[in-house]
Protein backbone atom coordinates (compact mmCIF):
# COMPACT_ATOMS: atom_id res chain seq x y z
CA UNK A 1 0.00 0.00 0.00
CA UNK A 2 0.64 3.51 -1.04
CA UNK A 3 0.17 6.43 1.96
CA UNK A 4 -0.97 9.63 0.83
CA UNK A 5 0.45 13.16 1.35
CA UNK A 6 -1.97 13.86 4.23
CA UNK A 7 -0.51 13.39 7.61
CA UNK A 8 1.19 10.39 8.20
CA UNK A 9 0.66 8.46 11.64
CA UNK A 10 3.47 9.75 14.14
CA UNK A 11 3.46 5.14 15.14
CA UNK A 12 1.39 2.58 14.06
CA UNK A 13 -2.41 3.83 13.91
CA UNK A 14 -4.39 1.27 15.03
CA UNK A 15 -8.68 1.54 15.68
CA UNK A 16 -11.56 -0.48 14.53
CA UNK A 17 -11.83 -1.02 11.26
CA UNK A 18 -15.33 -0.01 9.26
CA UNK A 19 -16.41 0.25 6.24
CA UNK A 20 -17.98 3.16 4.94
CA UNK A 21 -20.86 1.51 2.80
CA UNK A 22 -21.88 0.68 6.49
CA UNK A 23 -23.25 4.20 6.91
CA UNK A 24 -23.85 5.70 3.78
CA UNK A 25 -22.11 6.11 0.49
CA UNK A 26 -19.54 3.53 -0.43
CA UNK A 27 -17.25 6.03 -2.09
CA UNK A 28 -17.56 8.65 0.48
CA UNK A 29 -18.22 11.14 -2.26
CA UNK A 30 -21.10 12.55 -0.37
CA UNK A 31 -21.66 13.20 3.38
CA UNK A 32 -21.68 11.10 6.19
CA UNK A 33 -23.84 10.91 9.18
CA UNK A 34 -21.74 12.84 12.19
CA UNK A 35 -19.93 10.40 14.43
CA UNK A 36 -20.85 7.52 12.23
CA UNK A 37 -17.08 6.51 12.00
CA UNK A 38 -16.23 7.59 15.37
CA UNK A 39 -12.56 5.94 15.71
CA UNK A 40 -12.28 4.12 13.15
CA UNK A 41 -10.23 3.62 10.57
CA UNK A 42 -12.29 3.72 7.07
CA UNK A 43 -12.60 1.16 4.31
CA UNK A 44 -13.37 2.72 1.12
CA UNK A 45 -13.90 2.84 -2.32
CA UNK A 46 -12.03 4.97 -4.71
CA UNK A 47 -14.90 6.33 -7.14
CA UNK A 48 -14.85 9.51 -9.02
CA UNK A 49 -14.44 12.35 -6.54
CA UNK A 50 -10.89 13.46 -5.45
CA UNK A 51 -9.50 11.78 -2.64
CA UNK A 52 -9.56 15.19 -0.71
CA UNK A 53 -13.08 15.25 -0.92
CA UNK A 54 -13.94 11.72 0.17
CA UNK A 55 -10.97 12.04 3.16
CA UNK A 56 -12.87 15.20 4.42
CA UNK A 57 -15.89 13.55 4.56
CA UNK A 58 -14.59 10.60 6.24
CA UNK A 59 -12.96 12.53 8.99
CA UNK A 60 -15.90 14.38 9.56
CA UNK A 61 -18.10 11.52 10.21
CA UNK A 62 -14.97 10.48 12.90
CA UNK A 63 -12.60 7.98 11.36
CA UNK A 64 -8.95 8.42 12.51
CA UNK A 65 -7.96 6.76 9.51
CA UNK A 66 -8.85 5.30 5.98
CA UNK A 67 -8.13 2.93 3.07
CA UNK A 68 -9.21 3.38 -0.04
CA UNK A 69 -9.28 0.72 -2.71
CA UNK A 70 -9.18 1.45 -6.44
CA UNK A 71 -11.58 0.48 -8.84
CA UNK A 72 -12.62 -2.92 -10.08
CA UNK A 73 -9.81 -4.74 -12.22
CA UNK A 74 -7.35 -2.21 -11.25
CA UNK A 75 -4.38 -3.67 -8.56
CA UNK A 76 -1.90 -0.59 -9.52
CA UNK A 77 -1.15 1.50 -6.11
CA UNK A 78 -1.62 5.42 -6.20
CA UNK A 79 -0.22 7.81 -3.61
CA UNK A 80 -3.34 9.61 -2.42
CA UNK A 81 -2.57 13.44 -3.81
CA UNK A 82 -4.19 16.47 -2.32
CA UNK A 83 -5.23 15.94 1.18
CA UNK A 84 -2.15 17.93 2.72
CA UNK A 85 -3.57 20.92 3.91
CA UNK A 86 -7.11 19.89 4.04
CA UNK A 87 -7.01 16.93 6.07
CA UNK A 88 -5.72 16.00 9.55
CA UNK A 89 -5.54 12.32 9.17
CA UNK A 90 -3.85 9.28 7.26
CA UNK A 91 -4.69 8.11 4.09
CA UNK A 92 -3.63 4.37 2.73
CA UNK A 93 -4.07 3.26 -1.01
CA UNK A 94 -4.31 -0.76 -1.91
CA UNK A 95 -5.39 -2.82 -5.45
CA UNK A 96 -8.69 -3.66 -6.17
CA UNK A 97 -7.95 -7.63 -5.06
CA UNK A 98 -6.74 -6.65 -2.10
CA UNK A 99 -9.34 -4.33 -0.92
CA UNK A 100 -11.73 -7.31 -1.87
CA UNK A 101 -9.69 -9.03 0.56
CA UNK A 102 -10.06 -6.69 3.22
CA UNK A 103 -13.94 -6.45 2.96
CA UNK A 104 -13.71 -9.96 2.86
CA UNK A 105 -12.30 -10.24 6.31
CA UNK A 106 -14.20 -7.69 7.89
CA UNK A 107 -17.67 -9.29 6.71
CA UNK A 108 -16.27 -12.43 8.15
CA UNK A 109 -15.15 -10.46 11.02
CA UNK A 110 -16.93 -7.89 12.06
CA UNK A 111 -14.77 -6.69 15.16
CA UNK A 112 -11.67 -6.35 12.86
CA UNK A 113 -9.02 -4.02 13.40
CA UNK A 114 -6.43 -2.48 10.94
CA UNK A 115 -3.26 -0.36 11.39
CA UNK A 116 -1.83 2.39 9.49
CA UNK A 117 2.15 1.58 9.50
CA UNK A 118 4.41 4.50 7.76
CA UNK A 119 7.41 2.47 8.19
CA UNK A 120 8.65 1.36 4.80
CA UNK A 121 8.88 -2.90 4.61
CA UNK A 122 10.16 -5.02 2.20
CA UNK A 123 7.86 -7.28 0.08
CA UNK A 124 8.20 -9.50 -2.55
CA UNK A 125 7.31 -8.30 -5.97
CA UNK A 126 5.70 -10.83 -8.36
CA UNK A 127 4.31 -8.38 -11.47
CA UNK A 128 7.78 -6.63 -11.86
CA UNK A 129 7.39 -7.16 -15.65
CA UNK A 130 3.80 -6.24 -16.06
CA UNK A 131 2.44 -3.36 -17.95
CA UNK A 132 0.72 -1.44 -16.28
CA UNK A 133 -2.72 -0.97 -16.68
CA UNK A 134 -2.60 3.15 -17.61
CA UNK A 135 0.80 2.72 -20.01
CA UNK A 136 -0.77 3.95 -23.12
CA UNK A 137 -1.32 1.50 -26.24
CA UNK A 138 -0.85 1.70 -29.81
CA UNK A 139 -0.85 2.04 -32.95
CA UNK A 140 -0.39 5.36 -33.95
CA UNK A 141 -2.70 6.48 -36.44
CA UNK A 142 -2.14 7.89 -40.03
CA UNK A 143 1.00 7.37 -42.23
CA UNK A 144 2.19 3.88 -41.79
CA UNK A 145 1.21 3.22 -38.62
CA UNK A 146 4.81 2.93 -36.74
CA UNK A 147 5.10 0.35 -33.74
CA UNK A 148 4.60 2.91 -30.53
CA UNK A 149 5.29 2.99 -27.82
CA UNK A 150 8.97 1.83 -28.73
CA UNK A 151 10.42 0.85 -25.15
CA UNK A 152 9.42 0.23 -21.99
CA UNK A 153 10.79 0.75 -18.69
CA UNK A 154 9.03 0.89 -14.96
CA UNK A 155 6.32 3.43 -14.39
CA UNK A 156 4.99 2.09 -11.03
CA UNK A 157 5.43 1.58 -7.67
CA UNK A 158 8.60 3.96 -7.52
CA UNK A 159 9.84 5.04 -4.22
CA UNK A 160 11.32 9.16 -5.56
CA UNK A 161 12.21 11.94 -4.03
CA UNK A 162 8.98 14.66 -3.41
CA UNK A 163 9.17 18.40 -2.58
CA UNK A 164 8.28 19.85 0.65
CA UNK A 165 7.24 23.18 -0.54
CA UNK A 166 3.88 23.40 -0.98
CA UNK A 167 1.85 20.68 0.87
CA UNK A 168 -0.95 21.30 -2.06
CA UNK A 169 1.11 20.72 -4.88
CA UNK A 170 1.89 17.46 -6.97
CA UNK A 171 4.18 15.05 -5.51
CA UNK A 172 4.35 16.73 -2.11
CA UNK A 173 5.93 14.93 1.10
CA UNK A 174 6.50 15.84 4.29
CA UNK A 175 9.63 13.83 4.52
CA UNK A 176 10.91 14.61 0.86
CA UNK A 177 9.88 10.87 -0.04
CA UNK A 178 6.91 9.46 -1.95
CA UNK A 179 5.67 6.09 -3.83
CA UNK A 180 4.10 7.22 -7.01
CA UNK A 181 3.83 6.05 -10.57
CA UNK A 182 3.53 6.69 -14.19
CA UNK A 183 5.04 7.62 -17.80
CA UNK A 184 6.54 11.00 -16.23
CA UNK A 185 9.05 8.80 -14.73
CA UNK A 186 9.73 5.71 -16.85
CA UNK A 187 10.50 8.45 -19.76
CA UNK A 188 13.57 10.13 -17.91
CA UNK A 189 14.67 6.47 -17.16
CA UNK A 190 14.89 6.28 -21.21
CA UNK A 191 16.77 9.46 -21.26
CA UNK A 192 19.47 8.59 -18.70
CA UNK A 193 20.32 5.60 -20.56
CA UNK A 194 20.50 7.39 -23.92
CA UNK A 195 23.20 9.54 -22.02
CA UNK A 196 24.84 6.45 -21.04
CA UNK A 197 25.05 5.24 -24.42
CA UNK A 198 25.97 8.53 -25.50
CA UNK A 199 29.08 8.63 -23.02
CA UNK A 200 30.29 5.40 -24.39
CA UNK A 201 30.07 6.66 -27.77
CA UNK A 202 29.98 10.74 -28.84
CA UNK A 203 29.76 9.55 -32.38
CA UNK A 204 26.77 7.27 -32.71
CA UNK A 205 24.09 9.17 -35.10
CA UNK A 206 20.15 9.52 -33.41
CA UNK A 207 19.13 6.91 -34.89
CA UNK A 208 21.98 4.25 -34.09
CA UNK A 209 21.20 5.79 -30.26
CA UNK A 210 17.69 4.99 -30.82
CA UNK A 211 18.65 1.42 -32.07
CA UNK A 212 20.81 0.61 -29.04
CA UNK A 213 18.31 1.54 -26.45
CA UNK A 214 15.14 -0.30 -28.54
CA UNK A 215 17.11 -3.02 -30.11
CA UNK A 216 18.88 -4.32 -26.97
CA UNK A 217 15.52 -4.40 -24.96
CA UNK A 218 14.58 -7.67 -23.25
CA UNK A 219 11.34 -8.74 -24.72
CA UNK A 220 9.91 -10.79 -21.92
CA UNK A 221 7.45 -7.80 -20.99
CA UNK A 222 3.48 -9.51 -19.96
CA UNK A 223 0.31 -7.97 -20.43
CA UNK A 224 -2.17 -9.50 -18.02
CA UNK A 225 -1.39 -13.39 -18.51
CA UNK A 226 -0.03 -13.42 -21.76
CA UNK A 227 3.61 -12.29 -23.37
CA UNK A 228 3.26 -7.93 -23.99
CA UNK A 229 2.44 -6.97 -27.34
CA UNK A 230 4.83 -5.09 -29.68
CA UNK A 231 1.73 -2.32 -29.45
CA UNK A 232 2.10 -2.45 -26.21
CA UNK A 233 5.80 -2.68 -24.85
CA UNK A 234 7.71 -1.96 -28.27
CA UNK A 235 10.91 -3.77 -28.15
CA UNK A 236 10.63 -4.79 -24.07
CA UNK A 237 12.21 -3.63 -21.22
CA UNK A 238 15.05 -1.32 -21.48
CA UNK A 239 18.49 -3.30 -21.30
CA UNK A 240 21.42 -0.58 -19.84
CA UNK A 241 23.98 -3.07 -20.59
CA UNK A 242 23.09 -4.26 -23.51
CA UNK A 243 22.42 -0.77 -24.83
CA UNK A 244 25.49 0.74 -23.76
CA UNK A 245 27.73 -2.44 -25.32
CA UNK A 246 25.54 -2.21 -28.61
CA UNK A 247 27.93 -1.80 -31.23
CA UNK A 248 25.47 -3.41 -34.51
CA UNK A 249 22.47 -0.76 -35.10
CA UNK A 250 19.64 -1.01 -37.22
CA UNK A 251 17.74 1.84 -39.10
CA UNK A 252 14.42 2.10 -38.86
CA UNK A 253 14.55 0.65 -35.20
CA UNK A 254 11.32 -1.05 -35.92
CA UNK A 255 9.25 -1.92 -39.16
CA UNK A 256 5.76 -1.17 -39.97
CA UNK A 257 3.27 -2.46 -43.20
CA UNK A 258 0.48 -0.43 -41.26
CA UNK A 259 -2.94 -0.97 -42.56
CA UNK A 260 -3.14 -3.82 -45.38
CA UNK A 261 -5.73 -2.95 -47.74
CA UNK A 262 -6.91 -4.33 -50.94
CA UNK A 263 -3.71 -4.19 -53.86
CA UNK A 264 -1.46 -3.78 -50.46
CA UNK A 265 0.29 -6.84 -51.41
CA UNK A 266 3.29 -7.73 -52.17
CA UNK A 267 4.97 -4.41 -49.72
CA UNK A 268 8.75 -4.00 -49.06
CA UNK A 269 11.01 -2.35 -46.11
CA UNK A 270 14.49 -2.11 -46.08
CA UNK A 271 16.74 -2.28 -42.80
CA UNK A 272 20.00 -0.92 -42.54
CA UNK A 273 22.38 -2.52 -40.58
CA UNK A 274 25.73 -0.64 -39.52
CA UNK A 275 28.41 -2.66 -38.04
CA UNK A 276 30.67 0.07 -35.44
CA UNK A 277 32.83 -3.21 -34.15
CA UNK A 278 36.61 -3.62 -34.98
CA UNK A 279 35.83 -6.83 -36.52
CA UNK A 280 33.57 -7.88 -39.24
CA UNK A 281 30.34 -9.94 -38.70
CA UNK A 282 28.92 -12.79 -39.75
CA UNK A 283 24.65 -12.64 -39.08
CA UNK A 284 21.54 -14.50 -39.41
CA UNK A 285 18.19 -12.75 -40.12
CA UNK A 286 15.55 -15.17 -38.92
CA UNK A 287 11.86 -14.38 -37.73
CA UNK A 288 9.94 -14.62 -33.87
CA UNK A 289 6.55 -14.40 -35.06
CA UNK A 290 4.20 -13.32 -32.28
CA UNK A 291 1.46 -13.76 -34.06
CA UNK A 292 0.82 -16.83 -36.43
CA UNK A 293 0.59 -15.84 -40.23
CA UNK A 294 -2.35 -17.59 -42.41
CA UNK A 295 -2.39 -15.99 -45.86
CA UNK A 296 0.17 -13.16 -45.91
CA UNK A 297 3.90 -13.88 -44.68
CA UNK A 298 6.70 -11.96 -44.15
CA UNK A 299 10.50 -12.91 -45.50
CA UNK A 300 13.90 -11.65 -45.62
CA UNK A 301 15.56 -11.40 -49.31
CA UNK A 302 19.20 -12.26 -47.23
CA UNK A 303 19.23 -14.86 -44.60
CA UNK A 304 22.88 -14.19 -43.74
CA UNK A 305 24.73 -11.14 -44.12
CA UNK A 306 28.28 -10.46 -43.76
CA UNK A 307 28.81 -6.84 -42.85
CA UNK A 308 32.78 -5.36 -42.53
CA UNK A 309 33.75 -3.68 -39.12
CA UNK A 310 32.71 -0.05 -40.08
CA UNK A 311 30.60 -0.79 -43.09
CA UNK A 312 26.92 -1.30 -43.30
CA UNK A 313 24.36 -3.67 -45.40
CA UNK A 314 20.69 -3.65 -46.12
CA UNK A 315 18.46 -6.28 -45.29
CA UNK A 316 15.08 -6.20 -47.44
CA UNK A 317 11.89 -7.62 -45.66
CA UNK A 318 8.51 -8.55 -47.95
CA UNK A 319 5.08 -9.07 -46.94
CA UNK A 320 3.79 -11.00 -49.79
CA UNK A 321 0.09 -13.35 -49.98
CA UNK A 322 -3.12 -12.16 -50.29
CA UNK A 323 -4.51 -9.96 -47.30
CA UNK A 324 -5.56 -12.07 -43.88
CA UNK A 325 -8.60 -11.78 -41.56
CA UNK A 326 -8.81 -8.80 -39.39
CA UNK A 327 -6.02 -8.71 -36.59
CA UNK A 328 -2.69 -7.25 -35.55
CA UNK A 329 0.00 -9.48 -36.86
CA UNK A 330 3.19 -8.87 -35.43
CA UNK A 331 6.85 -10.17 -34.00
CA UNK A 332 10.64 -9.52 -33.93
CA UNK A 333 13.29 -9.32 -36.50
CA UNK A 334 16.14 -10.77 -34.99
CA UNK A 335 19.32 -10.12 -36.17
CA UNK A 336 22.28 -12.75 -34.45
CA UNK A 337 26.04 -14.24 -34.91
CA UNK A 338 26.58 -17.39 -33.83
CA UNK A 339 23.56 -18.14 -31.86
CA UNK A 340 23.86 -14.91 -29.89
CA UNK A 341 20.79 -12.57 -30.39
CA UNK A 342 22.59 -8.93 -31.13
CA UNK A 343 19.21 -7.03 -32.45
CA UNK A 344 15.53 -7.65 -32.20
CA UNK A 345 13.77 -5.34 -34.56
CA UNK A 346 10.10 -5.21 -34.01
CA UNK A 347 7.44 -5.37 -37.32
CA UNK A 348 3.63 -4.98 -37.15
CA UNK A 349 0.88 -5.11 -40.20
CA UNK A 350 -2.30 -4.83 -39.43
CA UNK A 351 -5.66 -5.74 -41.70
CA UNK A 352 -8.77 -3.08 -39.90
CA UNK A 353 -11.85 -4.55 -39.44
CA UNK A 354 -13.48 -1.14 -39.74
CA UNK A 355 -15.29 -1.35 -35.99
CA UNK A 356 -13.95 0.84 -33.80
CA UNK A 357 -12.96 -0.93 -30.34
CA UNK A 358 -13.31 1.94 -28.21
CA UNK A 359 -14.93 5.33 -28.29
CA UNK A 360 -13.89 7.74 -25.41
CA UNK A 361 -15.28 11.04 -25.30
CA UNK A 362 -12.71 13.82 -24.68
CA UNK A 363 -15.06 16.74 -24.03
CA UNK A 364 -18.17 17.02 -22.59
CA UNK A 365 -21.03 14.22 -22.41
Amino acid sequence: SALGNGPPPTGVLTGPLSDAASVGDPQACSPLPGGSLTGTIALVQRGPCNFVVKVQNLQEAGAVGVIITNNPGDDSILSPGGLAGFTSIPAAFVGYDDGQSIRGYLNANPNSTASLNANLVSFPVTNSNQMASFSSRGPTLGGAGPVKPDVAAVGTSLYLAAQKYDPNGDLYSANGYIVSQGTSFSTPQIAGLAALVLQTNRALTPAQLKSAIVNTATADTTDGAALASVLAAGSGRANAGAAVAASLFASPSSVSFGAIKTGGLPATQLIQLTNLGASSLSLSVSFNRRTAETTAHISVDLPNIQIAAGATGTVALTLSGTIPAPGIYEGFVVIQQSSISLLQIPFVYIVPDGVPARIVAIAGN
